[in-house]
């Protein structure tokens, strides 16, 4: 749920009944031109998206929850799909919740990338920034106190990354044939996951520590020598967590730091750390902007998978504080050790009272064939979209 990122499951829910007393949604159009030809894939793409969210109690105790997604490509059959990022059964007794379906976890505090966040597996057709996750069948409980927080999960399925067909950008050097996708562990897909986080808060500062056990969500890739394609190869293994905030004022000091153990890989650690500063009545106007300036670093350096294996990243967002809702966000990421970049701009306003105009843009640079971004070259991208609500 944006903006409340920072609340634990159960004061997301309790916010969210209040919110979401009725049938609520999008309608979406959007459109996509992209900066540099290629031989395999469009110049531009189009794309119709739907989405409906409900919340229904059906005692004072139990209720059900869901948000159900769909998008149409016309061009391509692996990028139209249905998701249900919830769809949830729980029961909420004083502190404790129980609950069992579909649903979306967020953990973690950076801006610049989502270190900690392991239950869901990212949808990147939706979004290159991992910030909108595919649902993740799951049993839950959680136990909400004034001062300590404790969920665990257990995962009996898991979900693919989607690498959206032969014809599509994804920033792979070669084409992902998802066919011969192949599991660590004998029980593929099946295999129970579990996870659980204590969190707390004491004054102005909060933490998370959360521990993971199971397939590991990002994949390695093996390659077909036959008809050169990549085939994604999913490890088994274990992650440790932590994110804190620390609140100083309008300065927010952020950490987020996981150290993954790979079950047959070495093991490796990886974080973001940095600052937010919020600035009220920006030049003297009713704006609100905040600052971002943040450092990510992977202890495999160079041999990472991870783009972000020693970068600095710089953002502002501004909220124009109109009755359309405008928001604008800059920002880019510096490599340290190889000089390429990453550039966002994204823009919102409304139209109307229901209507939504969209625009977000992404612009790669990268010279050096031994940089992980290298293959993202052909990236660079504006999407424009019309998003009608009800």
């Amino acid at each position: 749920m944006p903006g409340y990122s920072h609340l634990t499951r159960l004061e997301r829910d309790r916010i969210a009944e209040l919110q979401a007393q009725e049938l609520s949604g999008f309608l979406k159009a959007e459109g996509v031109v992209y900066g540099e030809d290629s031989d395999f894939a469009p110049a531009h793409s189009f794309a119709l998206s739907a989405e409906v969210r409900g919340d229904f109690a059906l005692s004072d105790a139990w209720n059900f929850s869901f948000q159900a997604f769909g998008r149409y490509d016309p061009e391509s059959s692996e990028r139209s799909y249905v998701d249900l990022p919830v769809a949830k059964l729980s029961y909420t007794n004083e502190n404790f919740e129980f609950g069992v379906g579909f649903d979306t976890v967020f953990w973690g505090v950076a801006e610049s990338q989502r270190i900690v966040n392991i239950v869901n597996q990212p949808d990147f057709i939706r979004s290159l920034r991992a910030d909108i996750t595919q649902g993740q069948p799951m049993v839950y409980a959680s136990w909400l106190g004034d001062v300590w927080s404790l969920e665990g999960y257990v995962l009996p399925y898991f979900r693919e990354r989607r690498f959206g067909g032969d014809d599509y950008r994804n920033g792979m050097p070669l084409r992902v044939d998802t066919s011969q996708t192949q599991f660590e562990s004998a029980d593929g897909k099946w295999n129970t996951d579990v996870a659980g986080r204590l969190s707390g808060k004491f004054d102005n500062f909060e933490f998370g520590l959360s521990a993971f056990q199971g397939t590991l969500r990002e994949p390695t890739f093996g390659l077909n020598a036959a008809n050169l394609t990549l085939f994604p190869i999913y490890q088994l293994g274990t992650q440790i967590g932590l994110d804190a905030q620390y609140t100083f004022d309008a300065t927010l000091l952020k950490f987020e730091g996981k150290a993954v153990y790979p079950r047959n890989k070495d093991h490796y650690f990886a974080g973001v750390y940095g600052i937010e500063h919020g600035i009220d009545n920006l030049l003297g106007t009713s704006y609100e902007a905040a600052l971002f300036l943040e450092h990510n670093f992977d202890s495999r350096g160079v041999s990472s998978t991870s783009i972000y294996q020693n970068d600095l990243f710089a953002g502002l967002r501004v909220n124009f504080g109109d009755t359309a809702g405008t928001a604008l966000f800059l920002g880019g990421y510096y490599d340290l050790d190889h000089g390429s970049t990453i550039g966002r701009v994204s823009f919102e306003t409304r139209l109307s009272d229901n209507l939504r105009f969209e625009v977000e843009g992404y612009v790669f640079d990268a010279d050096k064939p031994e940089d992980s971004l290298y293959d993202a070259r052909g990236l660079d991208q504006l999407t424009i979209g019309l998003k009608l609500t009800f």
